[in-house]
């Protein structure tokens, strides 16, 4: 049986000037697929000494609730800050769009365990949060529900879900009323999401969940998607407000975490229809009943409680 892999390959090689000549007048040659995004198809490009990343789009995207058309918006306001890559084409209709090539390292994992790390994360999400998002908004029941459309309901993925969905609806609609100054947030801020620059500079990559939204909830994928410890966690607050943080805050946070874990799962469960492989069933039950676990805690504020 044929590699998936090495058919992509073959398929971009026979195409590639389809999707290179609307952007570029000179020769375009394929250096290599690039790895680690869980649903599109990245691959490096050079041409004349420059480079650059080809992202060809997942088809099931609209199941994902992505927006292309708002991202590409989003990547031509902030890609001249320096925090995200340079956008060089965009083609929303065919699927695929080019952003230059950033010079650098992959962020790592045990990099989120160290201080001055954890304040640029915090240093990199404030400057975020101060960009023009344009007027896409971060819904996150508007999500959840868009999500649960493209499940498939008959699967025990599905079951196990539903069994919470009532608890965590009330977390959402508290953390709702918290968000009192929507801002520009990138919303899928992992790892495999950031390049640290040659110049030390922290890069955000694939904006493609970007949208005005909750500040804290920015700062939850980065605590979720991190695993930070709760000594990073608070520290990555206190960074972030530039003062320490107090219970009230703490406490957003915890909910917006909640939100962001929920969502997660609901992702992989769309997912999980064409790619299981992504969450084996054993993580996945073992990331349900951590969050179910954290939504009957007696550490959890009640969830009608209202922030003063």
């Amino acid at each position: 049986m044929s590699n998936p892999v090495d058919l992509h390959l073959a398929h971009l090689q026979k195409h590639l000037s389809d999707y290179c000549s609307p952007w570029c007048k000179h020769s375009v040659s394929l250096v290599r697929p690039l790895l680690g995004g869980l649903t599109n198809r990245s691959y490096l490009l050079q041409s004349q000494g420059e480079r650059y990343v080809l992202r060809i789009n997942a088809k099931n995207h609209r199941q994902l609730d992505l927006d292309r058309r708002a991202e590409i918006e989003i990547l031509q306001a902030v890609g001249e800050i320096g925090v995200a890559t340079e956008l060089v084409y965009a083609d929303p209709a065919e699927g695929f769009l080019v952003t230059k090539f950033v010079d650098g390292d992959p962020w790592q994992r045990h990099m989120s365990g160290m201080t001055d790390t954890i304040s640029q994360i915090a240093a990199l999400l404030k400057t975020i949060h101060q960009l023009d998002g344009g007027g896409r908004v971060m819904d996150v029941r508007g999500k959840s529900a868009k999500y649960w459309q493209a499940i498939n309901t008959d699967g025990i993925r599905a079951e196990k879900l539903r069994a919470i969905e009532q608890k965590v609806q009330a977390f959402i609609l508290w953390a709702e009323n918290e968000n009192r100054s929507p801002c520009l947030c990138h919303n899928d801020l992992l790892a495999e999401n950031i390049i640290v620059a040659d110049d030390n500079r922290l890069v955000a990559i694939d904006w493609e969940y970007a949208a005005m939204g909750d500040p804290y909830f920015d700062l939850a994928v980065v605590v979720e998607g991190h695993e930070l410890t709760p000594f990073f966690e608070r520290q990555l607050l206190s960074d972030y407000l530039g003062c320490e943080p107090s219970a009230a805050e703490m406490r957003r946070l915890q909910y917006c975490r909640v939100e962001y874990a929920y969502l997660e799962l609901l992702w992989y469960a769309v997912q999980s229809s064409s790619s299981p492989i992504l969450m084996p069933d054993q993580l996945f039950e073992e990331r349900l009943i951590n969050l179910d676990q954290r939504l009957n805690s007696h550490d959890s504020l009640d969830a009608n409680t209202s922030m003063e």
